[in-house]
């Protein structure tokens, strides 16, 4: 087996089936309890109004009077838990010696596709998860379907693992390439003198209002149901075990050198890219 080649040809499975991938994560859930989080909050400020100019009471006035009715309509999130099966699914495809097309979410993914009432549904989840995230100053600015998504499902499952974390690095190298023409040494992991360099490639979830021109800066802190990816973190400080992955892909994944013609071996058509951040 040609690892490399072996790479490639998962990633770019992964990277064309993405939404369908990740809409098997999307839940329904309605937000009361935010709705509650918010009014707690204005009510408080409220009591404290001498403090605050005209237009912050009167944004405080129209939380504590929001219409109940979206809140309470489900609506669609990425999981941030997704079920053990199917990250096991995902980690077989990612990191296992089976041939793509013998595993299990290739047959997934493709007897959806070959079912139209099945694809229909899941399309239309799609675009309602998409429809809602638009709707989100925050979220609007981050793609929502992403390879990157689907690695950091496994990812999480062994963040102290040297194999699983090396073997990974290679698809997010390629991924970060693919989302923001960044051709860098990197993957998910950063060396720590460029950790929380602010790159104006990179989407972020921190947004800024102003009232009667004092500015506020409004950080996104995600919900209950899913997360945000942070796009890089550093890898200098973690403790990493130097683990044996039951697999010889993997292993050797490992071990490989990153893929530097990126461009070339991707094919890479930008008008039909993922939507541009």
């Amino acid at each position: 087996m040609n690892i490399q080649t072996e790479l490639l040809k998962r990633y770019q499975y992964l990277n064309n089936n993405k939404e369908l991938i990740l809409a098997q994560c999307i839940i329904y859930k309605n937000n009361e309890k935010k709705l509650e989080e918010l009014r707690e909050i204005a009510s408080n400020v409220l009591k404290e109004s001498d403090k605050h100019d005209e237009a912050f009471i009167d944004l405080m006035n129209h939380i504590m009077n929001l219409d109940e009715t979206p809140f309470k309509k489900p609506q669609p999130y990425l999981s941030a838990t997704p079920s053990k099966e199917y990250i096991d699914m995902l980690e077989e495809f990612i990191l296992g010696d089976l041939e793509i097309e013998d595993t299990e979410l290739y047959n997934v993914i493709e007897n959806i596709k070959n079912n139209k009432e099945e694809l229909s549904r899941y399309n239309n989840m799609i675009e309602e998860l998409e429809e809602r995230r638009e709707k989100n100053p925050h979220t609007k600015k981050m793609p929502a379907f992403t390879v990157w998504k689907i690695l950091s499902y496994v990812r999480e499952r062994y963040e102290d693992n040297s194999t699983v974390t090396f073997a990974l690095q290679k698809y997010y190298n390629l991924e970060r390439y693919v989302l923001f023409d960044d051709d860098s040494i990197y993957g998910y992991y950063v060396a720590e003198s460029h950790h929380g360099v602010p790159f104006d490639k990179y989407p972020n979830a921190s947004t800024f209002g102003s009232f009667n021109g004092s500015c506020v800066e409004k950080v996104y802190r995600g919900n209950e149901y899913e997360k945000e990816d942070k796009y890089f973190d550093t890898i200098y400080g973690k403790r990493l075990n130097k683990c044996y992955y039951p697999t010889t892909f993997a292993n050797e994944l490992a071990e490989t050198e990153l893929i530097e013609n990126k461009k070339e071996v991707l094919q890479i058509d930008k008008k039909v890219r993922i939507r541009q951040l």
